[in-house]
């Protein structure tokens, strides 16, 4: 473990020295930057669902090099922690992103307690997002607008969800995005408010 102790200026510095040693290493880690240096196809997910120990690994070439270069800026660069996850939260936007989180709270859920990491998936694209949950086995769930883009993201996660049930995998709302659904559901004032405030 060796970003034990080590400030994460440090922990970088080591993983290069370690990188350049002419034999295999395993390291064990819970630090997203330590993680976030590693390439996706070194990684190994440990699970233990029911007594035993699995191990989960995204095969070589199972992504593409595109697909490769969207996913490591994305999730190791940006958000390397979200490979310790239980479950993603796949959302589309900087609203779902912020909003949900507080909602759970508000419900008297932590979903980072619960193992569950909100990831914007815009800029990267659901695919491969979904494709790297499945091959390190993170339960994942999309949440998607009702416009055109949302239901083109619906169908890339129904490929994706394996034997799930679309219940358990895919949340489209009815409205083309969520501060429509907002709006519709009771929080019209709190729209008007903030546009036409005093």
């Amino acid at each position: 473990e060796p970003e034990a102790h080590l400030h994460p200026v440090l922990a970088a510095s080591l993983w290069g020295t370690l990188e350049r040693l002419p034999a295999q290493q395993v390291i064990t880690t819970y630090s997203g930057d330590l993680l976030a240096s590693a390439p996706l196809e070194s990684l190994r997910r440990l699970t233990r669902p029911a007594h035993e120990t699995v191990v989960h690994q995204l095969e070589r070439r199972s992504l593409s090099l595109d697909d490769q270069r969207r996913v490591a800026y994305h999730v190791r660069i940006q958000r390397g922690a979200s490979l310790f996850a239980r479950c993603w939260l796949l959302v589309e936007g900087e609203t779902e992103a912020w909003l949900l989180p507080e909602l759970a709270r508000r419900c008297g859920y932590v979903l980072a307690s619960e193992g569950v990491f909100c990831l914007e998936f815009a800029q990267c694209g659901v695919a491969p997002l979904i494709k790297l949950a499945n091959a390190l086995g993170i339960e994942w769930h999309l949440l998607a607008d009702g416009d055109q883009a949302g239901q083109a993201y619906q169908r890339m996660a129904k490929r994706g969800r394996r034997e799930r049930p679309m219940s358990e995998r895919i949340t489209g709302l009815r409205e083309r995005d969520v501060e429509h659904c907002l709006y519709a559901h009771g929080y019209d004032e709190v729209f008007q408010e903030a546009a036409f405030p005093g």
